[in-house]
């Protein structure tokens, strides 16, 4: 879903726009298509690792052979075990901009000039523990934050 809006008051003018995604996603650990111990990145959670007999965690130890530990990690990764909340609520959008008032342009013959800053993907809030919620990829980075600002005039 998501909320847009603009406000107008005087010669000042906000827009917004705000998406809400509520999705389940995979857990960044299990996500990574290589098993724990290969030669990939790993996310930092995974420093909490199953170390020797009696550790107690949530995450399973690391091997670099086919077996029983190598299985089981497969096992987890297509269960809903692996799955975690990735919702979000991102900023998309934001921009404020002033107009000059009428009288003022008269005087120079121009019809309109509008200056604004804009800006793309400002803030997102997201429980989720990897780069980006939408895409849930290592490969892939979030959507890049952009800023612009500019004068706008009409003759």
């Amino acid at each position: 879903g998501g909320l847009q809006n603009s406000l107008h008051y005087r010669e000042w003018e906000l827009n917004f726009l705000f998406q809400f995604v509520k999705q389940l996603g995979k857990h960044p650990i299990y996500g990574n298509t290589n098993s724990p111990g290969g030669t990939s990145n790993e996310a930092k959670e995974i420093f909490n690792r199953w170390q020797k007999s009696g550790d107690i965690t949530s995450y399973q130890q690391f091997t670099q052979s086919i077996g029983p530990v190598y299985t089981q990690q497969q096992l987890v990764a297509q269960s809903n075990a692996a799955l975690i909340d990735a919702s979000f609520v991102r900023l998309k959008n934001l921009s404020l901009s002033y107009s000059l008032p009428a009288k003022l342009l008269t005087k120079v013959n121009v019809a309109t000039c509008r200056f604004y800053v804009q800006g793309q993907n400002l803030l997102t809030i997201t429980g989720y523990k990897s780069l980006d919620p939408e895409n849930q990829s290592f490969s892939f980075l979030p959507p890049l934050k952009m800023f612009s600002a500019g004068m706008q005039m009409t003759f």
